[in-house]
Protein backbone atom coordinates (compact mmCIF):
# COMPACT_ATOMS: atom_id res chain seq x y z
CA UNK A 1 0.00 0.00 0.00
CA UNK A 2 2.83 2.13 0.74
CA UNK A 3 5.08 1.29 -2.07
CA UNK A 4 4.04 3.66 -4.54
CA UNK A 5 5.81 6.48 -2.56
CA UNK A 6 7.69 8.78 -4.59
CA UNK A 7 11.00 10.04 -2.36
CA UNK A 8 13.09 12.23 -3.48
CA UNK A 9 11.51 13.92 -6.48
CA UNK A 10 12.16 18.01 -5.87
CA UNK A 11 10.49 20.79 -7.27
CA UNK A 12 12.86 24.20 -7.18
CA UNK A 13 11.34 27.50 -6.33
CA UNK A 14 11.34 28.95 -9.63
CA UNK A 15 9.68 26.02 -11.30
CA UNK A 16 7.09 26.38 -8.93
CA UNK A 17 6.56 30.08 -9.01
CA UNK A 18 6.50 29.51 -13.09
CA UNK A 19 3.89 26.72 -12.74
CA UNK A 20 1.67 27.69 -9.74
CA UNK A 21 -0.84 30.19 -11.03
CA UNK A 22 -1.78 28.19 -13.96
CA UNK A 23 -1.73 25.28 -11.33
CA UNK A 24 -4.35 27.57 -8.99
CA UNK A 25 -6.42 27.81 -12.29
CA UNK A 26 -7.14 24.32 -12.87
CA UNK A 27 -7.91 23.81 -9.90
CA UNK A 28 -10.61 26.60 -9.21
CA UNK A 29 -11.91 24.86 -12.67
CA UNK A 30 -12.11 21.35 -11.49
CA UNK A 31 -13.50 22.87 -8.01
CA UNK A 32 -16.41 24.12 -10.34
CA UNK A 33 -16.86 20.91 -12.43
CA UNK A 34 -16.86 19.06 -8.68
CA UNK A 35 -19.63 21.45 -7.54
CA UNK A 36 -22.10 20.36 -10.76
CA UNK A 37 -21.21 16.95 -10.19
CA UNK A 38 -22.48 13.61 -8.22
CA UNK A 39 -18.76 13.37 -6.80
CA UNK A 40 -17.11 14.39 -3.60
CA UNK A 41 -13.54 15.11 -3.03
CA UNK A 42 -11.59 14.14 0.03
CA UNK A 43 -7.82 15.15 0.21
CA UNK A 44 -6.26 13.33 3.17
CA UNK A 45 -3.22 14.79 4.38
CA UNK A 46 -0.19 13.38 6.13
CA UNK A 47 3.25 13.59 6.95
CA UNK A 48 5.68 13.96 9.82
CA UNK A 49 5.63 16.45 12.32
CA UNK A 50 7.21 19.79 10.75
CA UNK A 51 6.47 19.18 6.88
CA UNK A 52 4.36 21.75 6.77
CA UNK A 53 1.07 19.96 6.27
CA UNK A 54 -0.86 23.22 7.79
CA UNK A 55 0.91 25.37 5.12
CA UNK A 56 -0.26 22.90 2.39
CA UNK A 57 -3.78 22.94 3.65
CA UNK A 58 -3.83 27.31 4.20
CA UNK A 59 -2.41 27.18 0.31
CA UNK A 60 -5.38 24.62 -0.68
CA UNK A 61 -7.76 27.32 0.88
CA UNK A 62 -6.43 30.44 -0.24
CA UNK A 63 -6.37 28.83 -4.16
CA UNK A 64 -9.79 27.10 -3.91
CA UNK A 65 -13.33 28.30 -3.25
CA UNK A 66 -13.49 28.08 0.70
CA UNK A 67 -17.44 27.74 0.79
CA UNK A 68 -16.78 24.48 -0.89
CA UNK A 69 -13.92 23.13 1.42
CA UNK A 70 -15.01 21.64 4.54
CA UNK A 71 -11.69 20.81 7.01
CA UNK A 72 -11.50 18.27 9.35
CA UNK A 73 -8.81 17.35 11.89
CA UNK A 74 -8.83 13.73 13.89
CA UNK A 75 -6.61 13.49 17.33
CA UNK A 76 -7.20 11.03 20.05
CA UNK A 77 -10.98 9.53 19.63
CA UNK A 78 -13.18 10.95 21.88
CA UNK A 79 -15.52 8.39 24.03
CA UNK A 80 -18.13 8.45 21.59
CA UNK A 81 -16.16 7.77 18.77
CA UNK A 82 -14.30 4.98 20.70
CA UNK A 83 -18.60 3.22 21.40
CA UNK A 84 -18.63 3.22 17.32
CA UNK A 85 -17.23 1.19 14.41
CA UNK A 86 -13.77 2.32 14.02
CA UNK A 87 -14.28 3.96 10.35
CA UNK A 88 -17.68 6.02 11.48
CA UNK A 89 -15.79 9.26 12.90
CA UNK A 90 -14.78 9.61 9.19
CA UNK A 91 -17.57 8.39 7.49
CA UNK A 92 -19.54 10.97 9.19
CA UNK A 93 -17.92 14.25 7.91
CA UNK A 94 -17.73 12.99 4.65
CA UNK A 95 -18.14 15.95 2.20
CA UNK A 96 -21.61 15.93 -0.18
CA UNK A 97 -21.60 15.32 -3.59
CA UNK A 98 -20.13 18.29 -5.21
CA UNK A 99 -18.00 19.46 -1.78
CA UNK A 100 -14.36 19.04 -0.82
CA UNK A 101 -13.46 17.90 2.44
CA UNK A 102 -9.63 18.23 3.72
CA UNK A 103 -8.78 16.05 6.40
CA UNK A 104 -5.32 16.01 9.01
CA UNK A 105 -5.02 12.66 10.09
CA UNK A 106 -7.23 9.64 8.98
CA UNK A 107 -7.83 6.29 9.17
CA UNK A 108 -4.09 5.39 8.86
CA UNK A 109 -2.76 7.57 11.58
CA UNK A 110 -3.89 5.48 14.89
CA UNK A 111 -2.59 2.18 13.31
CA UNK A 112 0.95 3.49 11.61
CA UNK A 113 1.08 5.31 15.54
CA UNK A 114 0.38 1.63 17.28
CA UNK A 115 2.46 -0.56 14.81
CA UNK A 116 5.67 2.45 15.19
CA UNK A 117 5.63 1.97 19.23
CA UNK A 118 5.41 -1.73 18.46
CA UNK A 119 1.56 -1.82 20.18
CA UNK A 120 0.50 -3.72 17.06
CA UNK A 121 1.51 -6.63 15.80
CA UNK A 122 2.52 -6.80 11.76
CA UNK A 123 -0.26 -9.56 11.94
CA UNK A 124 -2.48 -7.17 12.98
CA UNK A 125 -1.25 -4.04 10.65
CA UNK A 126 -1.99 -5.71 7.99
CA UNK A 127 -5.43 -6.74 8.55
CA UNK A 128 -6.16 -3.24 9.65
CA UNK A 129 -4.28 -1.99 6.35
CA UNK A 130 -7.08 -4.81 4.71
CA UNK A 131 -10.01 -2.84 6.06
CA UNK A 132 -8.48 0.70 5.03
CA UNK A 133 -8.19 -0.96 1.72
CA UNK A 134 -11.68 -2.21 2.10
CA UNK A 135 -13.01 1.34 3.43
CA UNK A 136 -11.54 3.30 0.65
CA UNK A 137 -12.96 0.97 -2.04
CA UNK A 138 -16.17 1.57 -0.64
CA UNK A 139 -15.41 5.24 -0.99
CA UNK A 140 -15.11 5.05 -4.11
CA UNK A 141 -18.27 2.86 -5.36
CA UNK A 142 -19.80 5.80 -3.44
CA UNK A 143 -18.42 8.29 -5.62
CA UNK A 144 -15.84 9.53 -3.54
CA UNK A 145 -12.70 10.74 -4.86
CA UNK A 146 -9.85 9.94 -2.64
CA UNK A 147 -6.33 12.02 -2.81
CA UNK A 148 -3.75 10.83 -0.35
CA UNK A 149 -0.87 12.94 0.40
CA UNK A 150 1.93 12.42 2.89
CA UNK A 151 4.22 15.00 3.19
CA UNK A 152 8.11 13.92 4.16
CA UNK A 153 11.18 16.27 4.74
CA UNK A 154 14.79 14.71 5.90
CA UNK A 155 14.98 14.36 9.75
CA UNK A 156 17.77 16.86 9.67
CA UNK A 157 15.38 19.32 8.05
CA UNK A 158 13.03 18.47 10.24
CA UNK A 159 15.51 19.31 13.32
CA UNK A 160 16.04 23.13 11.52
CA UNK A 161 12.11 23.58 11.77
CA UNK A 162 11.66 22.96 14.84
CA UNK A 163 14.84 24.90 16.13
CA UNK A 164 13.55 27.63 13.77
CA UNK A 165 9.73 27.65 15.84
CA UNK A 166 11.35 27.51 18.89
CA UNK A 167 13.04 30.77 18.47
CA UNK A 168 9.91 32.36 16.49
CA UNK A 169 6.65 30.55 18.03
CA UNK A 170 4.59 32.67 15.93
Amino acid sequence: MFEAAEVGDALSKEKYKALAQKLRVELLEAQRELATSRLSLVVVIGGVEGAGRGELANLLLTWLDARGVETHAYDEPTDEERERPFFWRYWRELPAAGRAALMFGSWYTEPIVRRAFKKLDSKDFERHLDRVADFERMLARENVVLVKLWLHITKKEQKRRFKALEKDPN
